[in-house]
């Protein structure tokens, strides 16, 4: 394990919002702070929830071979026919393999998330890859991870059940009714920098239509005192994955939720707010309404995939078909540039919605939701109700949410620093940055406030202000032949030999 990794799990840094994921056959100055599976299952867990799409178990037990003298492992997954029964079969005996149910056609199981017990408190991690040596080894991926420590200790801040703690045993009840997690309870959670955002398949109606999907993160942002410079700032969508979607979905729904927020809404709640922000334009003159911003869709191209790590293999994780590249996607499609982590070549299974003006942040979210309304859910039955075929979990990551950065940050299996002392100068909310060596200035007021703000970077593998395709561009489509040969020598026939 690199220093730089081990320094990564060790410290835990309050200033860094997530980390990168550590890919080998790049310059090593890119893997600084990155991390990798084994820091994030380590030590000695006593329990452990692993949920994914896609499980490789011998790669998995060989990376973590931990799991093993784990008392109890539970592990959800989305495998199906073969490759679950390889699973079962494959698992020690500590394990206890389950697929979640799927009540309606389409969905998946596609959650990217760990949770560990350790004698000295909870470790909650969410990310973007399977458990498959290709996505910890040759792709961009993103985690989220923080440790909490016992109610009783004297670390905890709070004795009440936090926003934090009630989502995610809901969660983990919805994925597997039959997991006793009741014991999560004893944990203070009250300090997490981060808000989970998931996905649970259902028609959701009254006030659950706004704890899941793209309406909990409505809900959420709506409440967010968002700085005004951030008014016409664009909507970056960064994707592995784009679903059966209309232009209508991604930019008067999903586009409504994730340009929402408290200076642009009107005072009414959210739940009498929602027919009014799905009014057809002409009819909104009498509402005051969230400014249509631009969407940016970043998507890697062909010659992007072409000339990748691993060539036309790696379109393989990158999921558009014909069927689904529909003409409207040219207005929004923009290049994967990622040279300022080091990972141009390196292509994206991370999935991340933000917007961003200058060097600054409005928002960031982390998921393992792409573009599709079975991961985000869409308004049905007269926008009464939000339907989600698919299991999803992401960190949304809100400056005005987060708790104070002064105070060390807690460890379960590191030497913990001296006792926090209680901050009793006013808070001020951190400002989010995407880039420490930006130069462009964010203006006077926001320098004002980052000059007296703390700084939480985020890590964004790519350009926030990404280039548009050009004439000549062309969108990865993976059911489509590519007769010239990648970098490797290699074309793609996904359909047989031409």
């Amino acid at each position: 394990r690199s220093s730089s990794s081990a320094s990564a799990s060790a410290n835990h840094s309050s200033s860094r919002a997530f980390y990168l994921t550590s890919v080998p056959n790049i310059a090593a100055q890119w893997n600084v702070d990155a991390i990798g599976l084994p820091e994030i299952i380590s030590g000695e867990p006593l329990w452990c929830f692993l949920a994914n799409f896609n499980v490789d178990m011998q790669w998995l037990l060989s990376t973590c071979p931990v799991l093993t003298s784990v008392p109890q492992v539970y592990l959800c997954h989305g495998e199906r026919g073969e490759g679950g029964k390889e699973i079962e079969l494959l698992a020690p005996k500590n394990f206890r393999c389950h697929r979640p149910s799927l009540p309606l056609a389409y969905g998946t199981h596609h959650s990217k998330f760990i949770v560990i017990r350790y004698s000295t408190g909870i470790r909650v991690a969410v990310c973007t890859a399977n458990f498959l040596e290709v996505d910890w080894t040759y792709k961009t991926q993103g985690v989220w991870m923080q440790d909490f420590p016992p109610k009783s200790s004297p670390w905890a801040q709070s004795s009440s059940a936090s926003d934090f703690e009630n989502d995610l045993i809901l969660y983990m009840q919805k994925s597997d009714p039959k997991m006793d997690v009741s014991f999560l309870r004893n944990f203070d959670f009250s300090q997490a920098r981060g808000i989970l955002i998931t996905s649970v398949p259902g028609y959701h109606k009254g006030s659950d239509m706004f704890r899941f999907g793209h309406m909990k993160v409505r809900k959420l942002l709506e409440s967010e005192p968002i700085d005004s410079s951030f008014k016409h700032a664009p909507l970056v969508c960064q994707l592995s994955s784009i679903g059966s979607v209309e232009e209508s979905w991604v930019t008067d729904e999903l586009g409504r939720s994730f340009t929402s927020s408290l200076n642009l809404s009107s005072s009414s709640s959210s739940s009498s707010r929602v027919s009014a922000f799905f009014q057809s334009p002409r009819k909104q003159n009498t509402v005051e309404q969230l400014p249509r911003v631009p969407v940016k869709l970043i998507w890697p191209t062909v010659d992007a995939v072409r000339n990748g790590f691993r060539g036309y293999t790696a379109g393989g994780s990158l999921h558009l078909s014909k069927k689904n590249c529909k003409p409207f996607f040219d207005r929004y499609w923009h290049h994967w540039e990622a040279s300022r982590s080091g990972r141009e070549r390196c292509m994206p299974h991370i999935k991340s919605y933000t917007r961003a003006v200058g060097n600054r942040l409005a928002w960031f979210l982390l998921t393992s939701a792409n573009l599709s309304k079975a991961a985000w859910g869409s308004l049905v039955k007269a926008e009464s109700m939000l339907m989600i075929r698919s299991y999803e979990v992401g960190i949304l990551i809100l400056p005005s949410k987060l708790p104070p950065l002064t105070q060390p940050v807690y460890s379960c299996t590191q030497p913990l620093p001296s006792m926090p002392t209680p901050c009793s100068s006013p808070r001020i909310p951190p400002v989010l940055i995407w880039d420490p060596h930006h130069t462009e200035s964010p203006g006077r007021q926001s320098s004002d406030s980052m000059a007296s703000a703390d700084i939480v970077y985020c890590p964004v593998p790519y350009n926030v202000f990404p280039s548009p395709y050009g004439p000549e561009d062309r969108p990865w489509v993976g059911d489509q032949d590519y007769l010239e040969p990648d970098i490797c020598g290699h074309i793609w026939t996904p359909h047989g030999a031409p």
